[in-house]
């Protein structure tokens, strides 16, 4: 049997790779190597700017959350008494006209053993959740965000509202001591029909390149 024979179709495929890669010279295969690092940055590209819209989006909304933080404790807006007391009142109509509504769905206030001073929701008010790791991490004095542990029993009334994002920031008094958290939560549809569209928009632009 001859050797040509022989061959099976996976060799005759490879012999003509290996014939069209000689043919094409260096220059073709430099050619060739772009087109391939040019495919992979792209695809690299298209993967990577949708996240880092995602983190500087949430990083914004920590910083405007810290900025709330702050102007909290320089108003002294922090309510010393229950439900019904003045400072309660007052603390409760800044956040309906501030925040509560669109995107965000639930506020509170949390003591530094995990009790909740504040929330929209009145029923949580009083109750002792303690706090979860996320929230520990604020007290080191930074905002942090992060998806909501819905399984949480802190969040027992929010299981009906999606995938949220919370935010905890420190609060502090007049010394700048930490005394208690701040925590807003948002559900993500907002933010991710905004990321989708900027995926949209990458992709084509990638695909037009």
């Amino acid at each position: 049997m001859s050797a040509r024979a022989q061959r099976t179709p996976e060799t005759e495929t490879s012999l003509a790779v290996r014939t069209q890669w000689s043919e094409i010279g260096p220059f073709g295969r430099v050619a060739f190597a772009g087109v391939l690092l040019s495919l992979a940055v792209a695809v690299a590209l298209g993967m990577w700017i949708p996240r880092l819209v995602r983190l500087h989006l949430l990083g914004a909304r920590a910083e405007l959350f810290g900025s709330m933080g702050d102007e909290i404790a320089s108003r002294s807006l922090v309510p010393v008494g229950p439900p019904g007391s003045d400072s309660y009142t007052k603390f409760s109509q800044e956040v309906a006209l501030s925040l509560i509504g669109g995107e965000t769905v639930r506020v509170k206030l949390w003591t530094l053993d995990g009790t909740v001073s504040f929330s929209d929701d009145p029923t949580l008010v009083g109750q002792h959740f303690g706090l979860s790791p996320a929230a520990e991490a604020a007290l080191a004095g930074r905002t942090t965000f992060n998806i909501s542990d819905l399984s949480e029993p802190a969040h027992a009334h929010e299981r009906t509202l999606g995938t949220l994002m919370e935010f905890y920031v420190p609060v502090h008094d007049s010394a700048g001591e930490t005394v208690g958290l701040f925590e807003v939560e948002q559900s993500v549809d907002a933010l991710n029909a905004t990321l989708a569209h900027v995926g949209r928009g990458v992709w084509l632009a990638i695909g037009s390149g």
